[in-house]
């Protein structure tokens, strides 16, 4: 009787450290997984950036190329007169 009651508690010990084992697969699988979605989406907001920014060198380049870009930004180094001359223009 000893024996039988010794078997049922090996059996269950058996099914607890199988749940456990697989809870920890699924826990280290699901951890790897969001590490790898987080590396595609920093490295796809990095292509954007890149692309927005090579855009906007070929859309806007200048004459004269003053120009500079601050966060993705085009930005233009415009001299207080021709602020002032395309103001009045429109």
């Amino acid at each position: 009787m000893e024996r039988e009651h010794k078997n049922q508690h090996d059996e269950i010990q058996q099914q607890y450290d199988m749940h456990f084992a697989h809870e920890q697969l699924t826990y280290r699988y699901f951890k790897e997984m969001q590490e790898i979605r987080k590396k595609d989406r920093q490295q796809m907001k990095k292509i954007n950036e890149e692309e927005r920014i090579a855009r906007a060198e070929t859309m806007y380049q200048l004459e004269d190329g003053q120009y500079f870009i601050k966060n993705g930004t085009l930005m233009y180094k415009l001299s207080s007169k021709d602020i002032v001359a395309k103001a009045s223009v429109h």
